[in-house]
């Protein structure tokens, strides 16, 4: 709840100077919003503007699903040392095999290559990070 909470503050944040537009004329002040600029633009705005939405919201998005929390959560990386710790790695192996993380995945890839040496080790780690 609090992620959408401050990611429609962050999009409020980010498109209010585009209401805030303003033209003076004698009267005073005339306030445009973001449409009324995108009509002033012509029919070149209206990709322009869409693409910019879309900017910003694949910015919201990305940045909702790849914050630390998701990529490794805690529980995972507890679960992870208290097993090699105690020298489990099939414990290991399957207990990440249930994770659904990024960490998990990279785990499992790593640990699913030790019996074939250090060298195919890091090598599986290193193709599972990219």
């Amino acid at each position: 709840m609090k992620k959408t909470i401050h990611a429609a503050a962050l999009a409020a944040f980010l498109f209010l100077p585009m209401t805030a537009f303003a033209a003076e004329t004698k009267g005073g002040v005339t306030e445009k919003t973001f449409i009324d600029v995108l009509k002033e633009g012509g029919w070149c705005m209206y990709p322009i503007g869409l693409f910019s939405v879309a900017t910003v919201w694949l910015i919201i998005d990305l940045w909702i699903r790849t914050n630390p929390k998701k990529m490794t959560p805690e529980e995972d990386v507890q679960t992870a040392r208290q097993l090699f710790l105690a020298g489990d790695y099939v414990g290991a192996y399957q207990s990440m095999k249930a994770a659904i993380s990024p960490f998990a995945q990279v785990v499992r890839a790593a640990l699913g290559s030790v019996g074939h040496g250090k060298a195919a080790t890091e090598e599986a780690l290193m193709a599972e990070v990219d």
